[in-house]
């Protein structure tokens, strides 16, 4: 490219681009003469928007992963000097649940989404130039060993362990009821063996408005019941965290 000039390059879509779970990585160098917030790789998405990306920005001091699912963007950013004329490694991994960051082999940050990540026939544009834009994320600078797998990574995974945690389902929910509700909501659940089940309750922002543990002391049928007068009017989110599993409910609450 011609001096002073971003590169990018594009790949047309493919199934292979578009995973349900996924992990996004690259090496990339920012020219510390230039202040900038630019994308390392991104997935359009509607014009306007990216089914995936990790940008980094020497002007805001921040790299960032970003997602696009059916209920809205989802942002995760970490603070730090991206353009400190060193080498730099950015991973994003996506596991239909969380979105985590990894920046420089340390885990760097987790959000809970909602809504399955969303897809069209956009192009995944790797760096960014005024041929091939991504607006006004140019990159100025090397991008190295870029890479998509549809494995979403793990802490130890970042950290050269190498190890996948594939798990199966040993939680289901029978039962979330009565919704909607405007008071208590019972959760009936079934476990095939007893342990710690971990229960979060999400507004569709993806923060926490209650949690709590309970240790069940064999397998079977359990019911819980929660009091959910403080909440506000909406749609909620239930995850039960077992040892080796997860389920995900939902109910909506009315005054």
């Amino acid at each position: 490219m011609p001096a002073g000039e971003a590169s990018a390059f594009a790949v047309d879509d493919s199934p292979a681009l578009n995973p349900e779970s996924f992990t996004i990585e690259g090496w990339f160098y920012l020219d510390p003469e230039e202040s900038q917030t630019g994308a390392i790789m991104a997935k359009e998405f509607n014009l306007d928007y990216f089914s995936y990306g990790l940008f980094a920005s020497s002007e805001d001091k921040e790299v960032l992963f970003t997602i696009s699912t059916s209920e809205r963007e989802y942002f995760l950013w970490y603070e730090t000097e991206p353009g400190d004329e060193n080498w730099h490694h950015l991973a994003g991994s996506f596991d239909g649940r969380w979105m985590r960051l990894f920046y420089d082999g340390e885990f760097a940050g987790e959000q809970r989404t909602f809504g399955e990540i969303s897809y069209d026939e956009g192009s995944l544009i790797i760096g960014s130039n005024d041929h091939i834009s991504l607006g006004d994320f140019q990159l100025f600078g090397t991008i190295d060993e870029v890479r998509i797998s549809n494995q979403p990574w793990i802490y130890q995974e970042i950290n050269n362990e190498n190890v996948i945690l594939l798990t199966p389902n040993s939680i289901d929910i029978l039962r979330v009821f009565p919704n909607p509700f405007n008071s208590f909501l019972y959760i009936e659940y079934a476990m095939p063996q007893g342990g710690i089940v971990k229960i979060a309750v999400y507004d569709m922002a993806g923060r926490v408005v209650d949690s709590f543990i309970q240790r069940q002391g064999s397998s079977g049928d359990r019911k819980i019941s929660l009091f959910t007068g403080n909440l506000g009017a909406g749609k909620y989110i239930i995850e039960l965290n077992s040892e080796n599993g997860q389920a995900i409910g939902s109910a909506v609450f009315v005054k």
